[in-house]
């Protein structure tokens, strides 16, 4: 290859960043716009769409030209990049939850240039569990593998705490926990190829599983502070 020894490859060039996620508040047509955009180097297909009006039961399904303002959608997409010798693949159900034409909540894959998979999750509060636990269980029995990855997990269980959905968090926690653990109990064989990837999931699971810890630390911390402080000031 480049430095003449054909015995050594080149390194694989950095994947390219993926595009911008959608935000609270974008427009149904926003979001539709944004999960069609690859990043460069990849191809993205969009291989299911279901749009569903939730103010009437059950749910109809619907078109975006005709969706109502409270509406929520799954988008079935997958990721194909070839280079070289390098082939990537990757296929991810997301959701969104508009309302009044606005979206809310959601669970958001971005690929990156090489379909290296980042998952964005904005939740709602527990004092507003629906539609998003409807849909959530419908998406994941049509798509019963797509919460798999013990990182996408952990980072889960932090917009959980975000969301201040404490108990969810905690069983997150200790399912992403148990993969560090299990990965840490490896036979360790120096230069072997599992092994360089073990340590690569754990670099990427650490720093997840400390975030979340602390910040579940912090948030009981907070509701038992107060907790005590309403307490003190009752008669």
């Amino acid at each position: 290859m480049g430095s003449g020894d054909p015995t050594v490859e080149e390194p694989r060039p950095l994947a390219a960043p993926p595009p911008p996620a959608p935000i609270p508040g974008d427009s149904l047509d926003a979001v539709l716009a944004t999960i069609e955009v690859p990043s460069e180097g990849a191809k993205l297909d969009l291989h299911e769409l279901q749009l569903l009006r939730v103010d009437v039961d059950p749910w109809e399904r619907v078109s975006p030209d005709e969706a109502p303002g409270d509406v929520v959608m799954m988008a079935v997409r997958r990721c194909n990049h070839r280079e070289g010798l390098f082939s990537d693949e990757a296929v991810r159900a997301s959701w969104y939850v508009f309302e009044s034409g606005r979206l809310r909540v959601f669970d958001h894959s971005s690929f990156d240039g090489h379909c290296g998979v980042r998952r964005i999750f904005t939740l709602s509060p527990p004092e507003r569990p629906e539609p998003e636990r409807t849909l959530v269980r419908w998406v994941s029995q049509r798509h019963p593998d797509d919460l798999a990855d013990s990182a996408d997990k952990l980072r889960l269980g932090i917009a959980l705490v975000e969301a201040g959905r404490l108990d969810e968090a905690e069983r997150w926690l200790e399912s992403g926990s148990r993969e560090v653990e299990r990965l840490e109990s490896r036979t360790r064989i120096e230069g072997d190829d599992d092994e360089i990837e073990k340590d690569r999931r754990l670099d990427e699971l650490r720093p997840l599983r400390a975030t979340l810890t602390r910040e579940l630390r912090d948030a009981r911390k907070a509701l038992e502070a107060a907790s005590a402080e309403a307490d003190q000031s009752l008669p």
